[in-house]
C-alpha cells in the first residue's frame, strides 16, 4: 500500500500545487549588443518583401508569427537542409495558423528562391522572399534579426519574430532538435493568445 501511496500522493501534490508554465521570453531587451543598445525592446525594422506571385508588401503588413531564414543560395545543400526544416514547421502548423516564412537572400542568388521553396512543398501564400545586397544585407541580419553577417556562416538562421515584430528565438534550422524547439514554443505561444 505504501508503495503504491506515495508516488500517488505525489501526483496530487503536483497536480493541485505545481504550476507547470513554461515562458517564452522577448529577446534583446535593452537591443541587440553593438547595434541599439538604447532601445527598450528590439523590433525587426520594415523590409519590403515578394510572394510567390511576384507582389511586393511591407513586413509591417504581414499579421501573425513569422520565422526568418537566411538562405545562402551558394550552399545549394545547406538551403535544402533548412527548407526541410521550414516543411516541417509548416507541416507541425497544418491544422492551425501555420507562421509565415520570410526567406532572405543575397542579390546575386541564381536559383529562384521562390520555387525552390514551392518545389519543397512550402505553402504559397506562407512564404515571402526579401533580396538584399551589400551593406543593407549586413546590417539587416546584424541589427535587423540578430544573425552575423553571412560571411561567419553563423549556424543559426531561423528567427522566430511575434506579431508586434519582437525576436523570440534564435535557432540552428540544420539541428533537428532546435527546430522541435521552435516548433515548441511557438505552440506555447499560439495557447497564450
Amino acid at each position: 500500500m505504501l508503495t503504491l501511496a506515495i508516488p500517488v500522493g505525489i501526483f496530487l501534490f503536483l497536480k493541485i500545487f505545481g504550476n507547470n508554465e513554461y515562458d517564452v521570453p522577448y529577446l534583446f531587451e535593452t537591443g541587440i549588443p553593438g547595434c541599439n543598445e538604447t532601445e527598450k525592446t528590439h523590433q525587426v525594422p520594415d523590409i519590403t518583401l515578394k510572394n510567390a506571385d511576384g507582389d511586393t508588401s511591407a513586413l509591417y503588413d504581414l499579421n501573425g508569427y513569422l520565422v526568418f531564414g537566411y538562405m545562402d543560395m551558394s550552399d545549394r545543400i545547406s538551403t535544402e537542409k533548412k527548407m526541410v526544416e521550414l516543411v516541417r514547421i509548416q507541416d507541425a502548423f497544418f491544422e492551425t495558423n501555420p507562421p509565415k516564412f520570410v526567406l532572405l537572400t543575397d542579390s546575386t542568388s541564381q536559383l529562384p528562391l521562390q520555387t525552390l521553396a514551392s518545389t519543397m512543398g512550402m505553402a504559397k501564400g506562407n512564404c515571402m522572399v526579401a533580396r538584399l545586397n551589400g551593406v543593407r544585407a549586413d546590417d539587416f541580419l546584424t541589427c535587423g534579426i540578430a544573425l552575423t553577417s553571412p560571411q561567419d556562416h553563423q549556424p543559426h538562421n531561423l528567427v522566430l519574430v511575434d506579431p508586434a515584430h519582437h525576436i523570440m528565438g534564435i535557432y540552428n534550422a540544420l539541428e533537428v532538435e532546435k527546430t522541435d524547439l521552435l516548433i515548441l514554443e511557438l505552440k506555447i505561444l499560439l495557447s497564450k493568445k
